[in-house]
């Protein structure tokens, strides 16, 4: 949706409150789609900072990888769950530094890239919100370092700055109400270099590094101090490393290096470094440290992790260290570009395949197990719930052009692969439960001879072919089973030809019945998921022919397909929905989209719509003309607090945008 004038739409709004039909009856929960963000995306040239008065972590920013997304989210770590504090402030930007002043209880956020240039804005998070300091900051420096100086009570900036054409390095001094000059020709360590105060000695520690060696510095508020030189204590290949004080063990701590078992965990004690191991911890660069002095551990998130073919990419897991060993504390996003996903009605988790098996209990990942399956390519899975075991389906190439199909079954501890007769190989073809009648039901997909039109039932014992009659033979499509009327549900796919379907069919255990050939656009590559609570079959997404793809959300009850909504997951291909019986909701996994952001998981069911203010399940004009009376409020109260959409305590411009992505009323011209 194009960004309107707001004085222009507030006009709109006005002049047509009176042409508006009457709301329907209020009701504070609905059907909605809610993106659930666990914690921060994978990324990387981020900055973290740990908000002692509050005893959590406080991370902004970064890429996802290389050049986009930039992100502009606030997020805090309590040492057991990630919470997203805000998502608008000093704008999306990468490589800036923040450090904790503990004498005035805010979060110093300094510089960074916002485009092509170095920012020189200074910014400060009391815990709710956001706000520039000083729109006058020192110019023009770049690879900036921030660390508070508990002694002096100043926050220390050093970063590197263009002096006529050659790089020079400079110091600066921040006390919360103006930068000060107070080194202009510090030392150099080279580059990478990080810095951090320790609270003991009372200096500020300066490592640099290059691959010829690395220097540490020390800084006591008056002069500078060469501390120890040598050959470089962590793997040759950094690009990037981390620093953070340990103020109980009275430590720095370093860490980096991109390639895992290399000495990449190293403790500098004021007179010499020393190797820690690193056993487990994935090697990375361009990661984020912070000490958590509540609880006595350093805590680290992100980066760029490596290949084995050496291939950068993201990564968005937490981990801590105690001082002895690295532990993983937070799994981050799960996400695959083909998920595979069944949801667990015994223990209430959605088990997730991508060639590791995760579960995701409605508030975080985690990994059960790299053993199992070796990928099979082009799987489908199900759970029995009769046996209570999930079940999977796939290929597995035995040359470079045959492949041999698969049967596997989960039990939530070991994967098992069942040694019978199964199916021809084929790829995407699509499965679901029967729980009438307690089998995996098996439709179609491209097979070496084609496609065919063959329908098979998995009963934990053997594969059954039931029929051969029915739907035309096709790919890409997607099943669901009706629980309410004891009916499976096909739509969509491609022919043999390639051409899209947009024809509806129906299995009762014997028979197929083409219910529909109307509704939602013919496609291939989207998904289905019978949703309980409402007792309809949810289409989202897919694409007709290669594109674009599509992001619209269908519901059929048996008799008609309905439009449910037009907001919510990007367009997408290749993703997986399920049913939660926990949460009551209809959940998407994953997939492919054309911006990145299907990664996160979203749940469609019942939800307070919050930009809507008269609680009638739409935002209209109505929601916008309460919005213009709210607008510019400082501390909302009342209706007011809906329209926050930021959590910065204020209704801004901001919070405007999201309001304008919901608005689903009638559109001003243009």
């Amino acid at each position: 949706m194009a960004t309107w004038n707001l004085r222009a739409i507030w006009t709109v709004a006005l002049l047509s409150l009176a042409i508006l039909p009457a709301a329907p009856s209020p009701c504070a929960d609905c059907v909605t789609w809610e993106e659930i963000r666990s914690s921060p995306d994978a990324r990387s040239l981020h900055a973290m900072a740990f908000d002692s008065r509050r005893g959590v972590t406080v991370l902004y920013g970064g890429v996802h990888h290389y050049s986009e997304p930039v992100f502009d989210d606030t997020w805090e770590w309590d040492g057991e769950t990630w919470t997203l504090r805000a998502t608008a402030g000093p704008g999306p930007r990468l490589e800036h530094a923040m450090s904790f002043d503990s004498r005035r209880g805010v979060t110093v956020l300094f510089g960074g890239y916002t485009d092509t240039a170095p920012a020189r804005d200074t910014w400060e998070w009391d815990g709710a919100r956001w706000t520039r300091a000083d729109a006058d900051g020192p110019a023009g420096l770049w690879d900036v370092q921030l660390a508070f100086d508990q002694r002096r009570g100043i926050t220390v900036l050093y970063g590197t700055v263009d002096n006529g054409g050659a790089q020079a390095v400079q110091m600066w001094g921040w006390d919360g109400r103006s930068w000060t000059l107070l080194d202009a020709d510090p030392p150099d360590p080279g580059y990478p270099y990080r810095m951090v105060f320790d609270s003991q000695r009372g200096v500020v520690v300066l490592v640099g590094a290059d691959y010829w060696g690395y220097k540490t510095w020390e800084w006591d508020g008056a002069s500078w101090i060469s501390g120890d030189d040598g050959v470089f204590p962590l793997d040759f290949y950094v690009r990037s490393f981390a620093l953070a004080y340990d103020e109980r063990r009275g430590v720095t701590l370093a860490h980096g290096g991109v390639y895992s078992g290399m000495e990449s965990t190293w403790e500098w004690d004021g007179s010499s470094w020393t190797s820690r191991p690193d056993a487990g911890l994935t090697g990375r660069e361009y990661h984020a440290l912070a000490y958590d002095s509540r609880r006595g551990v350093t805590v680290l998130f992100g980066g760029r992790a490596r290949s084995q073919v050496a291939k950068v990419y993201p990564v968005g897991d937490t981990w801590e260290w105690d001082g002895v060993v690295w532990i993983q504390t937070h799994f981050g996003e799960v996400w695959s570009s083909q998920p595979h996903a069944a949801y667990d009605r015994r223990r209430a988790v959605t088990v997730f395949y991508s060639g590791n098996t995760w579960e995701w209990d409605g508030d975080a990942w985690r990994k059960v197990t790299q053993d199992g399956p070796s990928y099979p390519y082009s799987v489908g899975m199900v759970f029995d719930e009769v046996r209570g075991v999930t079940v999977l389906f796939g290929n597995t190439y035995e040359d470079y052009y045959l492949r041999r199909s698969e049967t596997w079954e989960w039990d939530g501890s070991v994967w098992t692969e069942r040694t019978i007769e199964n199916p021809p190989a084929r790829d995407q073809q699509a499965m679901t439960f029967d729980s009438d009648r307690g089998v995996t039901v098996l439709f179609s997909g491209w097979q070496e001879v084609g496609l065919v039109s063959d329908l098979w039932t998995w009963d934990g014992s053997e594969w059954r072919l039931l029929s051969t009659d029915g739907p035309p033979p096709r790919a890409g499509h997607a099943l669901a089973y009706d629980r309410s009327r004891g009916r499976v549900v096909l739509f969509g796919g491609v022919d043999i030809d390639g051409s899209p379907l947009g024809d509806t069919w129906e299995w009762d255990g014997q028979e197929w019945t083409l219910r529909s050939t109307s509704g939602p656009s013919p496609r291939w590559g989207h998904a289905l998921a019978f949703d309980e609570e409402r007792g309809v079959t949810v289409l989202f997404g897919g694409v007709d022919r290669v594109w674009p793809y599509l992001g619209d959300t269908w519901e059929w009850d048996g008799n008609s397909w309905s439009q449910r909504a037009t907001n919510g997951p990007s367009q997408r291909i290749d993703h997986s929905m399920v049913y939660s019986l926990a949460g009551k909701c209809v959940l998407l996994l994953g997939g492919y989209s054309s911006n990145g952001d299907a990664r996160h998981i979203w749940e469609l069911g019942y939800h307070e719509l919050m930009p809507d203010s008269d609680d009638d399940c739409d935002v209209d004009l109505l929601d916008l003309a309460a919005f213009q009376t709210c607008f510019g409020t400082d501390r909302p109260l009342g209706h007011c607090e809906r329209f926050d959409a930021d959590s910065t305590g204020d209704i801004t411009l901001a919070d405007f945008e999201a309001f304008q992505r919901n608005l689903s009323g009638p559109s001003p011209p243009d």
